[in-house]
């Protein structure tokens, strides 16, 4: 007796089977030969094959891909563990939400509860009003009656005695009269007589000194009052937080978007909320928090208004009633401020530059730029189409302002002079200060005077019209009021002087007697801080516009050094940019130095 026959005793094809990966108990036959079991898989026929298979009718090739029966079977049970996982997350998600329904409403119930009770204590209340006034109401009516009734009562009692002692007199002289002689009734005559006559003379109200009136008068509007009357109203929530969506068109830093919040209703409906059942939170990508105006719209819509700071990936939050709306959080990508012109490159020829440092635009919108190495004075219209250039006699001009009267005010550092130019390019006058170290940028106040930032003595210079010192502002060091190369400076309408100073990182303001008033920035490339912080200008809104040179960017603040946005040119970028000036309808033209260039951005 064989002892196959009587024990599943492994033979040597199963052996070398085993061998190969294939467990016994999992073996399958091979459906098209009946001695093999299935080993291996083929992707394009997906049919299961034993060794023959893969050997004949489905070698590999360009029709078959047979690959092992344990890889296969372990890549699906990856595929399949992974969709589990999904499922299970998402089970537990459901669970949580199951959870959160259910939470909802045990809260509805409550809420419910809690709006009956006040419902009911209300109109308790109001009856209660009521009732005391019917109480009162009554009591007047029974007031009035009583002393009504006491009046009448009184009247009664006094016709009574009258009409009896009328009586009584009456049936007297009767009797005196039918019953007496001669000689008794003369005797009586005047004692009746008297009687009588007081009888006659008494005055006695006949009339009711009072009437039976008394009627209630209702107040004619008391019930349309009661009809009118706002008891309050049912306040819901109509709106469905994950039908309600937000609109966000195209982004740029610096200039201010809406974003259109729609409210819509359990039916995907237009719904109507109030301010504050709505949230919106807008992150940088640093992370900060930015602030956004949210307003009301008659059509039921709210805008949320917001001056992105800087461009990359914002995550914009919006909730209403504490619940994130359809696809919140939205993602949107802040495109930076780009220059909407450019003009000039590096050389010699007009309209070309090399280094340009200063940058002033005169009263026509004329843009005047230090040409610096040119050794030049350029001036181009507002669209950048080159008018005519005159030269500064150094190649080491670099600030430029522009007078009252539309002369071209310019500093020169390597002889410590002050140049005043026509704006046709005629030399009108020259000038130095003995205290002069290295001039560097300079302002004209709208009264002619002269502010120069001189980079190595450290201070600020402010000059009459002819060149006399006016005063000196500032001396070296780290404090307010102290410079640390103050290389560019501004005024405003107010005559404030604004300096920047590119060792301390920041920029100071003073007033017109060059008191200190305030500072804002440090060193960091985060908002609101500067790495050498060089050209400075002031709009007409009194906005200031710092160049922050190793930042390659500009930004712009409020008076009080709030930062308001950033200019950060990512697709054109500056490189080590200058001076920088404002013009009347919210651009800002750049001196570009080491690009060679002048850009104009628009910021507001």
């Amino acid at each position: 007796m064989s002892l196959r026959n009587s024990h599943d005793v492994p033979g040597v094809e199963d052996l070398e089977l085993y061998h190969k990966g294939v467990k016994l108990r999992d073996a399958t036959p091979c459906p098209t030969h009946k001695d093999q079991v299935v080993t291996a898989y083929c992707n394009t026929c997906e049919a299961l094959l034993c060794l023959r298979c893969t050997q004949f009718d489905h070698r590999p090739g360009p029709d078959h891909d047979p690959c092992e029966l344990t890889k296969i079977a372990e890549r699906h049970r990856s595929s399949l563990r992974e969709l589990m996982n999904n499922v299970r997350d998402l089970t537990s998600e459901t669970v949580r939400a199951s959870d959160k329904v259910k939470s909802e409403q045990d809260a509805l119930r409550l809420e419910k509860e809690r709006a009956e009770e006040d419902i009911k204590d209300l109109f308790d209340e109001l009856t209660a009003l009521l009732e005391e006034k019917k109480t009162d109401l009554l009591h007047e009516v029974r007031r009035v009656s009583a002393d009504k009734m006491a009046t009448l009562t009184q009247q009664s009692r006094e016709l009574d005695d009258f009409l009896a002692n009328m009586e009584s007199e009456v049936k007297f002289c009767e009797q005196a009269l039918s019953h007496t002689s001669d000689a008794e009734l003369v005797p009586l005559q005047k004692q009746i007589q008297r009687n009588l006559t007081q009888i006659l003379s008494r005055k006695v109200g006949f009339n009711p000194p009072t009437n039976t009136l008394i009627v209630y008068r209702a107040d004619k509007t008391c019930l349309q009052t009661l009809q009118d009357l706002e008891v309050g109203y049912i306040q819901s929530a109509p709106c469905s937080p994950s039908n309600s969506t937000l609109s966000i068109q195209e982004v740029t830093e610096g200039f201010l978007t809406t974003i259109q919040l729609q409210p819509r209703d359990e039916h995907d409906q237009k719904c109507h909320i109030d301010n504050e059942n709505i949230e919106v939170e807008i992150k940088e990508p640093s992370g900060s928090i930015q602030e956004a105006n949210i307003e009301t719209n008659s059509d039921g819509t709210w805008d949320v208004k917001w001056k992105p700071r800087v461009s990359g990936e914002h995550c914009v939050v919006a909730c209403i009633n504490g619940y994130p709306i359809r696809d919140s959080p939205y993602v949107t990508n802040v495109k930076s401020n780009n220059p909407v012109l450019q003009f000039g490159k590096k050389g010699t020829r007009i309209g070309r530059f090399k280094e340009p440092i200063g940058i002033a635009i005169d009263k026509s919108g004329q843009v005047v730029v230090a040409d610096s190495t040119n050794a030049r004075i350029q001036i181009f219209d507002p669209l950048g189409k080159f008018l005519r250039a005159f030269p500064t006699l150094s190649s080491h001009a670099t600030g430029v302002g522009v007078s009252p009267l539309g002369d071209v005010v310019v500093v020169e550092w390597e002889q410590n002079t002050v140049m005043i130019f026509s704006a046709e390019g005629k030399l009108l006058q020259r000038f130095r200060c003995e205290h002069f170290r290295q001039p560097y940028g300079v302002a004209v106040r709208q009264d002619g005077w002269i502010v120069v930032a001189d980079a190595k003595a450290h201070r600020v210079f402010v000059l009459a019209p002819d060149g006399t010192l006016v005063r000196t502002v500032g001396e070296r060091g780290t404090g307010d009021g102290q410079f640390e190369q103050p290389y560019f400076v501004a005024t405003n309408q107010n005559d404030d002087i604004i300096v920047a100073e590119m060792s301390n990182h920041r920029v100071q303001v003073f007033d017109f007697f060059g008191n200190f008033k305030r500072k804002f920035g440090s060193y960091g490339h985060k908002l609101g801080q500067f790495s050498c912080p060089a050209g400075v200008a002031v709009d007409r809104d009194g906005q200031i516009i710092v160049v922050d040179t190793d930042n390659h960017r500009v930004q712009v603040f409020r008076d009080d050094g709030k930062v308001l946005s950033v200019i950060s040119s990512a697709e054109r970028r500056l490189n080590i940019p200058h001076g920088v000036a404002a013009t009347d309808d919210g651009h800002v033209f750049v001196a570009d130095t080491y690009n060679h260039c002048v850009k104009k951005y628009r910021y507001m």
